[in-house]
Protein backbone atom coordinates (compact mmCIF):
# COMPACT_ATOMS: atom_id res chain seq x y z
CA UNK A 1 0.00 0.00 0.00
CA UNK A 2 1.30 3.48 -0.94
CA UNK A 3 1.82 5.25 2.42
CA UNK A 4 2.49 8.58 0.70
CA UNK A 5 -0.97 8.51 -0.91
CA UNK A 6 -2.56 7.64 2.45
CA UNK A 7 -0.70 10.53 4.10
CA UNK A 8 -1.84 12.98 1.42
CA UNK A 9 -5.42 11.76 1.74
CA UNK A 10 -5.32 12.21 5.51
CA UNK A 11 -3.98 15.77 5.04
CA UNK A 12 -6.85 16.58 2.68
CA UNK A 13 -9.38 15.24 5.17
CA UNK A 14 -7.75 17.22 7.96
CA UNK A 15 -7.74 20.41 5.86
CA UNK A 16 -11.38 20.00 4.87
CA UNK A 17 -12.33 19.41 8.51
CA UNK A 18 -10.34 22.45 9.61
CA UNK A 19 -11.95 24.69 6.97
CA UNK A 20 -15.43 23.47 7.91
CA UNK A 21 -14.75 24.34 11.55
CA UNK A 22 -13.48 27.81 10.62
CA UNK A 23 -16.73 28.44 8.77
CA UNK A 24 -18.64 27.16 11.78
CA UNK A 25 -17.18 29.68 14.22
CA UNK A 26 -17.18 32.61 11.78
CA UNK A 27 -20.99 32.64 12.13
CA UNK A 28 -20.78 33.74 15.77
CA UNK A 29 -21.06 37.52 16.08
CA UNK A 30 -18.30 37.72 18.68
CA UNK A 31 -18.31 41.51 19.16
CA UNK A 32 -18.01 43.08 22.59
CA UNK A 33 -21.74 43.84 22.73
CA UNK A 34 -22.65 40.18 22.09
CA UNK A 35 -21.34 38.26 25.15
CA UNK A 36 -23.69 35.34 24.51
CA UNK A 37 -22.19 34.87 21.04
CA UNK A 38 -18.68 34.92 22.50
CA UNK A 39 -19.71 32.23 25.00
CA UNK A 40 -21.27 30.08 22.29
CA UNK A 41 -18.14 30.35 20.14
CA UNK A 42 -15.88 29.27 23.01
CA UNK A 43 -18.25 26.44 23.91
CA UNK A 44 -18.11 25.20 20.31
CA UNK A 45 -14.30 25.19 20.46
CA UNK A 46 -14.34 23.36 23.78
CA UNK A 47 -16.78 20.74 22.49
CA UNK A 48 -14.54 20.06 19.50
CA UNK A 49 -11.19 19.85 21.31
CA UNK A 50 -12.04 19.23 24.97
CA UNK A 51 -11.87 15.45 24.56
CA UNK A 52 -8.13 15.53 23.81
CA UNK A 53 -6.86 18.74 25.42
CA UNK A 54 -6.87 19.86 29.06
CA UNK A 55 -9.32 22.74 29.54
CA UNK A 56 -9.05 25.76 31.83
CA UNK A 57 -11.77 28.41 31.86
CA UNK A 58 -11.18 31.91 33.22
CA UNK A 59 -13.01 35.21 33.48
CA UNK A 60 -11.28 38.59 33.46
CA UNK A 61 -13.53 41.64 33.83
CA UNK A 62 -16.45 39.47 32.72
CA UNK A 63 -14.60 38.51 29.54
CA UNK A 64 -14.24 34.73 29.10
CA UNK A 65 -10.92 33.02 28.37
CA UNK A 66 -10.33 29.45 27.26
CA UNK A 67 -6.97 27.71 27.64
CA UNK A 68 -6.60 24.35 25.87
CA UNK A 69 -3.34 22.59 26.67
CA UNK A 70 -1.44 19.33 26.64
CA UNK A 71 -0.66 19.69 30.36
CA UNK A 72 -2.00 21.17 33.59
CA UNK A 73 1.23 23.11 34.03
CA UNK A 74 1.45 26.84 33.33
CA UNK A 75 5.20 26.55 32.74
CA UNK A 76 5.12 25.58 29.07
CA UNK A 77 7.34 24.87 26.11
CA UNK A 78 5.16 26.71 23.57
CA UNK A 79 2.19 29.06 23.87
CA UNK A 80 -0.04 29.63 20.84
CA UNK A 81 -2.18 32.67 21.62
CA UNK A 82 -5.11 34.19 19.78
CA UNK A 83 -8.53 35.77 20.14
CA UNK A 84 -12.02 35.15 18.80
CA UNK A 85 -13.49 38.62 19.38
CA UNK A 86 -13.96 40.73 16.27
CA UNK A 87 -14.90 44.30 15.38
CA UNK A 88 -18.54 44.99 14.35
CA UNK A 89 -19.65 44.05 10.85
CA UNK A 90 -22.76 43.62 8.73
CA UNK A 91 -24.72 40.41 9.31
CA UNK A 92 -23.66 39.07 5.91
CA UNK A 93 -20.01 39.23 6.96
CA UNK A 94 -20.66 36.56 9.58
CA UNK A 95 -21.47 34.07 6.83
CA UNK A 96 -18.19 32.61 5.53
CA UNK A 97 -18.00 32.67 1.74
CA UNK A 98 -15.52 30.55 -0.21
CA UNK A 99 -14.52 31.41 -3.77
CA UNK A 100 -11.41 30.88 -5.87
CA UNK A 101 -9.27 29.67 -2.99
CA UNK A 102 -10.25 32.61 -0.80
CA UNK A 103 -12.40 32.55 2.35
CA UNK A 104 -14.18 35.81 3.18
CA UNK A 105 -15.92 36.85 6.38
CA UNK A 106 -15.40 38.79 9.59
CA UNK A 107 -12.65 37.13 11.61
CA UNK A 108 -11.14 35.12 8.76
CA UNK A 109 -7.83 36.98 9.01
CA UNK A 110 -8.25 38.58 12.44
CA UNK A 111 -8.12 35.88 13.67
CA UNK A 112 -10.48 32.93 14.07
CA UNK A 113 -8.95 30.98 11.18
CA UNK A 114 -5.46 31.00 12.68
CA UNK A 115 -6.79 30.04 16.12
CA UNK A 116 -8.49 27.01 14.57
CA UNK A 117 -5.33 26.11 12.62
CA UNK A 118 -3.31 26.16 15.87
CA UNK A 119 -5.84 23.90 17.59
CA UNK A 120 -5.84 21.40 14.73
CA UNK A 121 -2.04 21.42 14.69
CA UNK A 122 -1.86 20.64 18.42
CA UNK A 123 -4.45 17.91 18.08
CA UNK A 124 -2.49 16.29 15.26
CA UNK A 125 0.70 16.67 17.29
CA UNK A 126 -0.83 14.76 20.20
CA UNK A 127 -2.21 12.05 17.90
CA UNK A 128 1.35 11.60 16.59
CA UNK A 129 2.56 11.04 20.15
CA UNK A 130 3.99 14.48 20.89
CA UNK A 131 5.06 15.13 24.49
CA UNK A 132 5.85 18.87 24.63
CA UNK A 133 3.95 21.15 27.00
CA UNK A 134 1.81 23.33 24.75
CA UNK A 135 -1.13 25.66 25.41
CA UNK A 136 -3.51 27.37 23.02
CA UNK A 137 -4.83 30.50 24.72
CA UNK A 138 -8.08 31.90 23.32
CA UNK A 139 -9.17 35.32 24.61
CA UNK A 140 -12.16 37.53 23.83
CA UNK A 141 -11.01 41.10 24.53
CA UNK A 142 -8.10 41.78 22.15
CA UNK A 143 -10.09 44.29 20.09
CA UNK A 144 -10.73 46.30 23.27
CA UNK A 145 -7.46 46.23 25.20
CA UNK A 146 -6.13 42.66 25.42
CA UNK A 147 -5.73 42.97 29.17
CA UNK A 148 -6.89 39.41 29.81
CA UNK A 149 -3.66 38.24 28.15
CA UNK A 150 -1.67 40.53 30.44
CA UNK A 151 -3.56 39.09 33.42
CA UNK A 152 -2.86 35.50 32.33
CA UNK A 153 0.85 36.17 31.92
CA UNK A 154 1.40 38.42 34.93
CA UNK A 155 -1.09 37.24 37.54
CA UNK A 156 -1.82 33.63 36.55
CA UNK A 157 1.77 32.80 35.66
CA UNK A 158 1.45 31.46 32.11
CA UNK A 159 4.93 31.44 30.54
CA UNK A 160 6.82 29.55 27.86
CA UNK A 161 10.10 29.16 26.05
CA UNK A 162 8.33 30.82 23.10
CA UNK A 163 4.91 32.31 22.43
CA UNK A 164 3.53 32.49 18.89
CA UNK A 165 0.80 34.98 17.99
CA UNK A 166 -0.76 34.81 14.49
CA UNK A 167 -1.66 38.50 14.77
CA UNK A 168 0.93 40.22 12.62
CA UNK A 169 3.39 39.77 9.79
CA UNK A 170 2.72 37.37 6.94
CA UNK A 171 3.36 33.71 6.21
CA UNK A 172 7.05 34.38 5.52
CA UNK A 173 7.42 37.57 7.59
CA UNK A 174 8.24 37.21 11.28
CA UNK A 175 7.58 40.28 13.44
CA UNK A 176 10.18 40.94 16.13
CA UNK A 177 9.44 44.59 16.92
CA UNK A 178 6.19 46.46 17.43
CA UNK A 179 5.75 50.07 18.41
CA UNK A 180 4.61 51.10 21.85
CA UNK A 181 1.00 52.22 22.09
CA UNK A 182 -0.07 55.30 24.07
CA UNK A 183 -3.49 56.95 23.99
CA UNK A 184 -3.82 60.26 25.83
CA UNK A 185 -6.54 62.74 26.66
CA UNK A 186 -5.51 66.42 26.64
CA UNK A 187 -7.96 68.79 28.35
CA UNK A 188 -7.58 72.40 27.20
CA UNK A 189 -8.96 75.34 29.15
CA UNK A 190 -10.45 78.40 27.48
CA UNK A 191 -12.80 81.27 28.23
CA UNK A 192 -16.41 81.26 27.14
CA UNK A 193 -18.01 84.07 25.18
CA UNK A 194 -20.67 84.65 22.54
CA UNK A 195 -19.48 83.39 19.17
CA UNK A 196 -20.12 86.81 17.63
CA UNK A 197 -17.66 88.38 20.10
CA UNK A 198 -14.57 86.14 19.90
CA UNK A 199 -12.39 88.93 21.34
CA UNK A 200 -14.13 88.37 24.69
CA UNK A 201 -13.24 84.67 24.84
CA UNK A 202 -10.38 82.21 24.47
CA UNK A 203 -11.28 79.36 22.14
CA UNK A 204 -9.85 76.05 23.49
CA UNK A 205 -10.68 74.31 20.20
CA UNK A 206 -8.34 76.63 18.32
CA UNK A 207 -5.64 76.13 20.96
CA UNK A 208 -5.94 72.34 20.70
CA UNK A 209 -5.60 72.34 16.93
CA UNK A 210 -2.62 74.68 17.20
CA UNK A 211 -1.05 72.16 19.58
CA UNK A 212 -1.49 69.41 16.99
CA UNK A 213 0.10 71.61 14.33
CA UNK A 214 3.00 72.16 16.71
CA UNK A 215 3.50 68.42 17.34
CA UNK A 216 3.36 67.29 13.70
CA UNK A 217 6.72 68.76 12.56
CA UNK A 218 8.43 67.37 15.67
CA UNK A 219 6.92 63.90 15.27
CA UNK A 220 6.19 63.65 11.51
CA UNK A 221 3.80 60.89 10.54
CA UNK A 222 5.40 57.93 8.73
CA UNK A 223 4.35 57.66 5.10
CA UNK A 224 4.73 53.88 4.84
CA UNK A 225 4.91 50.81 7.08
CA UNK A 226 8.68 50.47 6.79
CA UNK A 227 9.39 53.75 8.62
CA UNK A 228 10.25 52.96 12.23
CA UNK A 229 9.31 56.39 13.61
CA UNK A 230 6.96 57.73 16.27
CA UNK A 231 3.54 58.90 15.05
CA UNK A 232 1.19 61.30 16.88
CA UNK A 233 -2.35 61.18 15.46
CA UNK A 234 -5.33 63.29 16.56
CA UNK A 235 -8.29 60.87 16.62
CA UNK A 236 -11.11 62.54 18.57
CA UNK A 237 -12.22 66.03 19.68
CA UNK A 238 -14.87 67.02 22.23
CA UNK A 239 -16.00 70.56 22.96
CA UNK A 240 -18.85 73.03 22.85
CA UNK A 241 -22.52 72.89 23.79
CA UNK A 242 -24.16 75.28 21.35
CA UNK A 243 -23.26 76.65 17.92
CA UNK A 244 -23.21 80.29 19.03
CA UNK A 245 -20.92 80.01 22.05
CA UNK A 246 -17.17 79.66 22.43
CA UNK A 247 -16.71 76.80 24.94
CA UNK A 248 -14.78 77.16 28.17
CA UNK A 249 -12.95 73.86 27.61
CA UNK A 250 -12.23 71.17 25.01
CA UNK A 251 -10.77 67.68 25.02
CA UNK A 252 -8.36 66.30 22.42
CA UNK A 253 -7.51 62.61 22.12
CA UNK A 254 -4.26 61.43 20.57
CA UNK A 255 -3.16 57.96 19.48
CA UNK A 256 0.63 57.73 19.72
CA UNK A 257 2.77 54.87 18.40
CA UNK A 258 6.29 55.28 19.75
CA UNK A 259 9.61 53.56 19.14
CA UNK A 260 11.43 54.40 22.37
CA UNK A 261 10.28 54.92 25.96
CA UNK A 262 11.99 58.33 26.13
CA UNK A 263 9.71 59.62 23.35
CA UNK A 264 6.75 59.81 25.75
CA UNK A 265 8.63 62.26 27.98
CA UNK A 266 9.47 64.38 24.92
CA UNK A 267 5.79 64.55 23.92
CA UNK A 268 4.72 65.58 27.43
CA UNK A 269 7.44 68.25 27.44
CA UNK A 270 6.22 69.66 24.12
CA UNK A 271 2.58 69.74 25.28
CA UNK A 272 3.50 71.45 28.55
CA UNK A 273 5.78 73.91 26.78
CA UNK A 274 2.99 74.93 24.40
CA UNK A 275 -0.03 74.94 26.72
CA UNK A 276 1.47 75.69 30.12
CA UNK A 277 -1.24 75.68 32.77
CA UNK A 278 -4.05 75.57 30.19
CA UNK A 279 -3.99 71.79 29.89
CA UNK A 280 -3.63 68.52 31.70
CA UNK A 281 -2.70 65.17 30.17
CA UNK A 282 -4.31 61.86 31.14
CA UNK A 283 -3.22 58.42 29.93
CA UNK A 284 -6.15 56.38 28.63
CA UNK A 285 -4.23 53.24 27.62
CA UNK A 286 -0.66 52.18 26.90
CA UNK A 287 1.59 49.24 25.98
CA UNK A 288 5.36 49.11 25.86
CA UNK A 289 7.64 48.67 22.85
CA UNK A 290 8.11 45.03 21.74
CA UNK A 291 11.76 44.13 21.05
CA UNK A 292 12.69 40.45 20.60
CA UNK A 293 16.12 38.91 19.92
CA UNK A 294 16.10 37.25 16.50
CA UNK A 295 18.92 34.92 17.57
CA UNK A 296 16.60 33.04 19.92
CA UNK A 297 17.11 29.35 19.09
CA UNK A 298 13.38 28.52 18.87
CA UNK A 299 12.74 31.51 16.61
CA UNK A 300 15.54 30.35 14.32
CA UNK A 301 14.04 26.84 14.35
CA UNK A 302 10.63 28.26 13.40
CA UNK A 303 12.25 30.28 10.61
CA UNK A 304 13.84 27.09 9.26
CA UNK A 305 10.53 25.18 9.35
CA UNK A 306 8.73 27.98 7.49
CA UNK A 307 11.42 28.22 4.81
CA UNK A 308 11.26 24.46 4.26
CA UNK A 309 7.43 24.48 4.08
CA UNK A 310 7.13 27.51 1.80
CA UNK A 311 10.36 27.08 -0.14
CA UNK A 312 11.01 30.79 0.22
CA UNK A 313 13.17 33.03 2.39
CA UNK A 314 11.79 34.26 5.71
CA UNK A 315 12.42 37.89 6.68
CA UNK A 316 12.34 39.53 10.10
CA UNK A 317 10.40 42.78 10.25
CA UNK A 318 9.13 45.69 12.34
CA UNK A 319 5.45 46.56 12.63
CA UNK A 320 3.67 49.80 13.47
CA UNK A 321 0.77 48.02 15.19
CA UNK A 322 0.66 46.74 18.73
CA UNK A 323 -0.72 43.43 19.97
CA UNK A 324 -1.01 41.10 22.95
CA UNK A 325 2.58 39.99 22.25
CA UNK A 326 3.98 42.71 24.53
CA UNK A 327 2.23 41.19 27.56
CA UNK A 328 4.16 37.93 27.20
CA UNK A 329 7.44 39.75 26.54
CA UNK A 330 7.04 41.89 29.66
CA UNK A 331 6.93 38.71 31.75
CA UNK A 332 10.02 37.19 30.15
CA UNK A 333 8.45 35.00 27.44
CA UNK A 334 10.04 35.53 24.00
CA UNK A 335 7.32 36.04 21.40
CA UNK A 336 7.05 36.04 17.62
CA UNK A 337 4.23 37.05 15.28
CA UNK A 338 3.31 35.66 11.86
CA UNK A 339 0.06 34.57 10.22
CA UNK A 340 -1.49 33.21 7.05
CA UNK A 341 -1.83 35.47 4.05
CA UNK A 342 -4.97 37.59 3.88
CA UNK A 343 -6.34 41.12 3.78
CA UNK A 344 -9.18 43.51 4.52
CA UNK A 345 -8.72 43.36 8.29
CA UNK A 346 -11.51 45.32 10.05
CA UNK A 347 -13.08 46.03 6.66
CA UNK A 348 -15.92 44.68 4.55
CA UNK A 349 -14.58 41.75 2.56
CA UNK A 350 -12.00 40.56 5.11
CA UNK A 351 -10.36 37.46 3.64
CA UNK A 352 -7.77 34.73 4.05
CA UNK A 353 -5.98 32.58 1.49
CA UNK A 354 -7.08 28.99 2.13
CA UNK A 355 -3.86 27.35 0.96
CA UNK A 356 -1.87 29.77 3.10
CA UNK A 357 -4.01 28.80 6.09
CA UNK A 358 -3.31 25.11 5.39
CA UNK A 359 0.43 25.86 5.11
CA UNK A 360 0.26 27.76 8.40
CA UNK A 361 -1.28 24.76 10.16
CA UNK A 362 1.42 22.53 8.69
CA UNK A 363 4.18 24.92 9.83
CA UNK A 364 2.85 24.95 13.40
CA UNK A 365 2.56 21.15 13.46
CA UNK A 366 6.06 20.57 12.08
CA UNK A 367 7.55 23.19 14.40
CA UNK A 368 5.95 21.50 17.42
CA UNK A 369 7.43 18.17 16.28
CA UNK A 370 10.89 19.71 16.18
CA UNK A 371 10.46 21.25 19.62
Amino acid sequence: MNMEKISKKQNIISSDEMLAFVKKIIKYKTTDDQPEEISLCLQTIEQEFGNILHIERYQFRNRPILVLSTTESKDLDIILAGHIDVVPAKSDDFIAKESGGILCGRGTLDMKSAVVACLFAVREYLRDGGKAKIAVIVTSDEELDGLSTKWLAKEMGYKAKLAILPDGGDENELVLRQKGFWQIKVSVKGKTSHASMPWDGINPLVIGFQLYEKLLPIFPSPTNKSQWETSVVLTKVEGGKTLNQIPDSAVFYFDIRYTDESVRENIIDEITKFLGKKADVETISQNGVLLIDQENSLILKLKSVIEKELDKKVVFMNECETSDAIFFAEQGTPVILFRPRGGGMHQDGEWIDIQSLIRFQSVILNFLKEV
